[in-house]
């Protein structure tokens, strides 16, 4: 039996934030993100384990955006939290780990936002844009402005990076980029 993909590339996706009706697909989404991330061999990245996810919910309650399916199905997501911006210039600066930079955030800091992730499941690439499901995960945490920060740990991520410098930094967003070494999407 052959699988139809052609009816979920088109199949229509609402946004909203990750809550406690998606905790099912939560295990799945950890070891997803492992996988992609490479988060198990590399010890200086935030761990893609359930300790983490529950500390994001704990920073901010709209720190992972979601695209699903009509059936509820999450197909997509970003993930940012809120931190300082001096936690932020030590991690541009290469002082501390991205897995310190999240240990060290803690509930209430504020003055600058990481941008920890963002995946679209495979079949539905085309179909969902990572620019969009970004800008409306982090617009309500803007309400006052602050410099936005990621890790290009990827080809994609480092495209996308740069895409996000040229669109936001047009609407008055400061966008910074960590700069080390990428990692092949291979």
């Amino acid at each position: 039996m052959s699988l139809d993909t052609t009816s979920r590339l088109r199949a229509p996706t609402k946004f909203g934030y990750v809550s406690a009706a998606d905790m099912q697909q939560i295990a799945a989404l950890l070891l997803t993100a492992a996988d992609v991330f490479g988060t198990e061999q590399e010890s200086s990245q935030i761990q893609a384990e359930y300790a983490t996810f529950e500390k994001l919910t704990q920073l901010s309650r709209q720190a992972i955006g979601v695209r699903k399916t009509s059936e509820g199905q999450i197909v997509a997501w970003c993930t940012v939290f809120p931190t300082t911006a001096a936690l932020m210039q030590g991690f541009l600066a290469g002082a501390i780990t991205e897995r310190s930079l999240f240990e060290q955030t803690s509930v209430g800091d504020s003055g600058a936002l990481y941008l920890m992730s963002v995946y679209i499941f495979p079949e539905h690439r085309g179909s969902i844009s990572p620019e969009r499901l970004i800008k409306d995960t982090i617009a309500p945490l803007l309400a006052v402005p602050c410099p936005i920060f990621y890790h290009g740990l990827t080809d994609h991520g480092a495209r996308l990076g740069t895409l996000l410098q040229k669109k936001f930094s047009r609407r008055g967003y400061q966008i910074l980029c960590f700069k080390a070494p990428v990692l092949s999407d291979n």
